[in-house]
Formats: structure tokens, sequence, C-alpha cells
């Protein structure tokens, strides 16, 4: 059987600007099986599912279904769940614990409850109903990130981009949402080091969360000169034409680029989606003065 992640590799397709554009995160612990629709097409209420929905929605919030990666919260339940929410625009992670799953529709989307992260996060799409690469090739991934990090490490619900897979979102205690791809075994030891130090690994980087694709693609531009997001800033967007801008970044070396978007037909996006779709990459240059 041919994979998605495996196609998409072998064709070299580009990962930049890939990360998803929410501006924060709502993290709900469910462990068991989770469909295709994840924390919607689980064991958890449906009708508080759909609430939880709407409302990260209308906060701007990733939704995702987390559980830890060897299943070993299965065993924890009884003392209740946990919760995470970073706020859109934030860097701030807290965490907090619910009992009964109506209990999730009063925890605040602003921030203003639960205890903040000491450490890093790191969340690594395990979800195979959504995709079988995510089954395949994130599991290990998951397993050597829980080996190095266990307190820290989540296995979560689509983030977006399978045919990356395997795909870590990296949630530094105080710092920009990195999402990463093709992430081997091999690199598990330099992302979590990168991400400890406050720098990203350029070479994997789909891109930093909650900018649209574009400034996505610029920011990683400027990330390969000098790879700590914290050190950037969007100074300003300037659309030139259709599918062209003009993105000026602060930082180390203040810069200017031009961003060009680019749509064409990719074969198998997904391996539950085998049909070609028209999929967009972005070309990225410094804008001529």
């Amino acid at each position: 059987m041919e994979h998605c992640s495996v196609l998409a590799a072998a064709r070299d397709e580009s990962m930049v600007g890939t990360a998803f554009t929410e501006r924060g995160l709502l993290l709900v612990e469910q462990p068991g099986a989770w469909g295709r629709q994840g924390l919607a097409d689980s064991d958890l209420d449906h009708a508080v599912a759909v609430e939880l929905q709407r409302r990260a929605d209308a906060a701007d919030l990733r939704l995702l279904a987390v559980r830890r990666p060897d299943g070993a919260n299965r065993e924890a339940i009884a003392g209740g769940r946990s919760w995470a929410v970073r706020p859109a625009g934030s860097t701030l992670l807290s965490w907090g614990r619910f009992g009964a799953e109506a209990d999730l529709l009063d925890v605040p989307l602003d921030g203003s409850a639960g205890a903040p992260a000491e450490e890093p996060t790191y969340l690594v799409c395990t979800h195979a109903k959504r995709d079988v690469c995510c089954a395949l090739f994130a599991r290990p991934v998951a397993a050597a990130l829980a080996a190095l990090r266990p307190v820290h490490v989540w296995g979560c619900s689509h983030t977006g981009g399978s045919r990356f897979a395997p795909v870590v979102v990296a949630v530094p205690a105080r710092g920009e949402t990195v999402v990463y791809g093709r992430v081997g075994t091999d690199a598990v030891a330099d992302l979590v080091a990168a991400t400890e130090a406050g720098r990203v690994l350029p070479d994997l980087l789909r891109g930093v969360a909650g900018h649209p694709a574009y400034v996505q693609a610029a920011l990683a531009h400027a990330l390969g000169d000098h790879p700590v997001p914290a050190a950037w800033t969007v100074d300003g967007v300037e659309p030139v034409a259709a599918g062209e801008w003009r993105v000026t970044l602060a930082g180390p070396s203040p810069v200017t680029l031009e961003v060009r978007a680019h749509t064409g037909l990719e074969p198998m996006v997904s391996c539950g989606k085998p049909e070609p779709s028209e999929q967009t990459h972005y070309a990225v240059s410094t804008a001529s003065r």
C-alpha cells in the first residue's frame, strides 16, 4: 500500500506554510478511541464536544484531543482528566483538571484559570482514524519523545497536513507554537534541545502556528538564518497582487520579503483521500528595492 507521507517525501513536497492558523490552543484529555472527527467522534459526551468546538472556533483556538502515547492515562481517569488553554495571541499555556465532562464548558478560554506550564509541551499527531500514516510513523516518534520528557508528551488529534507525518507540535512554556513535519526518531533529541533553548529546527519546520500561511513562509525564511522565533515579529503585511504579498519582519536583520503562492494538483495528499487535490506552496525572496 502506498502512504501519503511516503509519497509526499519522495516528491519533496514543501512543508513550509502548512501549520494550522488558529491563534491559540484548547487541549482536552480524551483516552480511548477517536474517530475521524477526533473529540466529536469519541466517547466524550457529544453535546459537550460540539459546544467545545463552537467555543474554540469563536476564540480562534485549535481544539485537539490528547492522550498519553502509551495509553497510561486510561488508569488515571478516576482522578480527573487534564485540559490546557493557550489563548489566541498569547504565549502562555495553562493546565487544569476536570471531573464531569460538562465542567469543560465552564473552563475560561482567556487564560485566567489553570496553572501555567513550566516546561514545553510536545504534541504528536497519532490520529490513526484520520490518516494511517499517523499510526505507522508517528507513534515511534511519540514513544521516543516520551522516553525523554514523559510528563510533557501527548498524542493528539488531527493538526492538518497528515502527508507530512510524523507531525510534532512544540508548545514552549513561553513562546510561539511551532509545527514540525517529517520528524524521525533520530531528530527527537535535537527537537527537544532546540525547543528548550527557544530555537527551531529549520529543516523540519512547517510553520509558526497562528499566522496566515504566507506569513508562516516569510517567518520560515527568516528562521533559516536566525532560528529563534522570539527574535522575529511581523512588522507589516502588504498585498501586492493576487497570491503575492510583501511581508516586513523586525528582528536581528530587519527584512522585507516577497512571498508568492503557487497552487497546483498534488497526488494523494491523504491516505483517506487518495484522489489528487489542489495544494498551495510558497516561494520567498528578498524584496527588491
